[in-house]
């Protein structure tokens, strides 16, 4: 089975972003509007002023940082990222 990674854009300026559980949740006026697992997203774009919860926002940092550690070390000895 192939995982398909997909790209989040958000352009409605009136989204603010959470994590719930294991779930991406976009609620406009405490209103659920969309809810992905988070596991299926490869990308957020966010275009919104009022931006993503400080979870969120973690959760995406731990996200880059295994996927650079992972990388890290795969990286052939002497290349520029060891």
């Amino acid at each position: 089975m192939r995982k398909l990674l997909n790209t989040l854009y958000v352009t409605n300026e009136n989204i603010y972003m959470t994590l719930d559980g294991e779930n991406v949740v976009c609620k406009e006026n405490n209103e659920v509007k969309l809810r992905l697992p988070f596991s299926n997203i490869e990308a957020i774009f966010c275009f919104s002023y009022l931006g993503c919860s400080p979870a969120l926002m973690g959760k995406c940092a731990d996200y880059v940082l295994c996927r650079y550690r992972r990388y890290q070390r795969t990286a052939p000895a002497g290349s520029w990222f060891r």
